[in-house]
């Protein structure tokens, strides 16, 4: 080999040597960067009746909005007030839709302001605006 290529090779060889000594701790998740979860408990609720439901969601509301809080961050900040609210509709609607309940999802959908599609004792798809 060339003194060029040799060169080369070394620092190459180097590059690796310091890629698989700092790549662990680059790719390496923060501990702070996790994504934080809290339990809601709902066996005291009938959660197919409407008030059972709302209650739920009244838990889970509560849940999100501690889980999604940015502790020290200015509420005049519309940036973050914005991201925090993104953070809360997503916590809701992943437990929303991890519990399976059509009366929870329903009641979650007219908080929301949209309609939800329930499927009648037919099986045909009707709109339903749950007020």
């Amino acid at each position: 080999m060339n003194m060029n290529t040799q060169i080369v090779v070394r620092c190459f060889s180097i590059g690796l040597i310091a890629a698989a000594f700092l790549g662990p701790k680059v790719y390496a998740a923060d501990p702070a960067d996790s994504v934080r979860t809290q339990t809601v408990k709902f066996e005291d609720l009938s959660i197919n009746a409407q008030a059972g439901a709302a209650a739920l969601y009244q838990r889970i509301h509560q849940a999100a909005k501690q889980v999604c809080e940015q502790p020290g961050a200015d509420q005049r900040d519309l940036k973050a007030m914005q991201m925090q609210q993104s953070c809360i509709v997503r916590a809701e609607s992943r437990a929303v839709d991890n519990v399976h309940s059509g009366a929870l999802s329903a009641y979650y959908q007219m908080t929301l302001g949209r309609p939800y599609a329930v499927s009648a004792q037919n099986n045909v798809s009707a709109q339903n605006n749950v007020k």
